[in-house]
Order: structure tokens, then sequence, then C-alpha cells
């Protein structure tokens, strides 16, 4: 396969940057090496409506942009090899657990509504439960934004997450994420945006000082 030099503005990631949150410090030291360096193995490419998505090499994509790079070295698929190579390199970051839960639901969606493949089917081919697939999509379909950051953050984990908006749904009850403390919070401990009452006592302290 041909690579090409292409134009780091037309290239989206795929399918969403969640994973950087956690990884800051890894993108920071591969850029110093890509600025010295260069990039030495290409980016895989998805042929798209208005440029190209990242199939593989999200990170060396990130910190070529940070790096400061105008192109990156790509081989974009052909038509006939999307399907398998779109597949072959997710299932490989999904092993290596480079997607977390609400990246693989992401992608699970991408692969359901642009190829038209079934859920089940989905599961099957990445190499992971279809009962897990079934969690990440209902997480990332029914918690809220504040609970997505807590468990992006590393604040909570998936288990917890996946409880938290199970059990929103089963007693009926409204559970949400403190910013402050990350620990659940009802709607009777609430003040405004929904942050616990000793949580914003103590902003009140600190800001007084």
């Amino acid at each position: 396969m041909e690579v090409k030099m292409i134009d780091i503005s037309k290239i989206k990631s795929f399918p969403i940057d969640t994973r950087y949150i956690r990884l800051t410090a890894f993108i920071e030291d591969l850029a110093r090496d890509i600025k010295k360096n260069g990039i030495i193995n290409p980016l895989l490419l998805l042929p798209g409506n208005d440029g190209y998505i990242c199939l593989d090499g999200h990170y060396r994509l990130e910190a070529a942009r940070r790096a400061g790079l105008k192109e990156v070295p790509a081989v974009v698929l052909e038509k006939d090899d999307l399907i398998r190579n779109y597949i072959k390199a997710i299932k490989v970051n999904v092993m290596r657990k480079r997607y977390n839960a609400l990246d693989i639901a992401h992608i699970a969606i991408i692969l359901h509504n642009r190829f038209g493949m079934l859920y089940k089917d989905i599961a099957d081919r990445l190499g992971i439960s279809r009962m897990h697939l079934h969690r990440c999509l209902y997480v990332y379909n029914h918690a809220l934004e504040e609970e997505k950051i807590a468990y992006l953050k590393g604040k909570i984990s998936f288990r917890q997450l996946y409880k938290m908006v199970k059990e929103r749904e089963n007693e009926g009850k409204n559970v949400y994420i403190c910013p402050c403390c990350m620990k659940k919070v009802t709607p009777e401990d609430c003040v405004i945006v929904r942050m616990h009452k000793k949580c914003y006592e103590e902003l009140l302290k600190k800001h007084k000082r």
C-alpha cells in the first residue's frame, strides 16, 4: 500500500478523543520524539466526505499536532479493504485496552450505523462479550456528562459508573456526581449545580480566604 503525505488539518480522530485525558504525559513525550525524529510508522486512514478519518495511529496524530507538523505519512485504505481493516485495527486497540468503555460504545454505534452491522456481531468481531458491549452502550446513552468525565479521569470505575446509572433507572431517583468530591449525590443533599452542601461550604471558605 502506498504511503502518502497527508495534510494534518484534513484528518479527523476516530472515534473520539476521550482516551487522551489520561495520556497527556505520554502524548507530550511522543510529540518531542516526533519533532526530533519524525513519524516512522505511517498512519492508517479511511477516506471521508471532507477529508480522512484516522483508523490507526491516534497517538501519533495527536502528538504530531502538538509538535506542529503540517503533514503526516499515511496509508489511505481503498474502499474494498475498509471493513476488514476497520475491524482489524479496532480489535487490536481493544485488546491492548487503548479504548475505554465510552470509546467502545461510540465505535459500535459507528459500525452499526455506517456498515449496518448487528451489535451482537460487532461484539463477536471485536472479541468482547455481548453483555459488556450492552453495558458500554447503556452507559454511553444514559450517563450524565459529569459522570462520564469522572470515569474518564479515573475518579470512578466503569463498574461504579454502570451501577450508578442502573440505580437511577431502577429506583426512579436522580443520582449525580458532585463536581467537587466526585462522589454520588442525591437532589436532597444538593445545592447549586448538583454539588454536596458540604463541598459547597468548603468551597465558600476557600473563596473567602
